[in-house]
């Protein structure tokens, strides 16, 4: 649901050959899928750690990319 709203964003980025930002936003979701997993999972939440990791990443992704590139 919510990788549809990154679609244009990204794609602008990689337009405009914006490579650099593009592995910053990357690193940042790898980054907030993995802390929001481990955090989970250490807290006894099992495999929704991991559903939880994933809905975090893309969010944060989603979330960086408008703002380095409001379309």
């Amino acid at each position: 649901l919510l990788t549809p709203l990154g679609i244009l964003p990204q794609a602008t980025l990689m337009h405009e050959m914006r490579f650099g930002q593009l592995a910053i936003v990357a690193s940042i979701q790898a980054l907030v899928t993995t802390l929001v997993t481990v955090a989970i999972a250490s807290q006894g939440g099992g495999a929704w750690s991991l559903v939880s990791g994933m809905v975090a990443g893309v969010a944060a992704k989603v979330l960086v990319l408008q703002l380095l590139c409001p379309c």
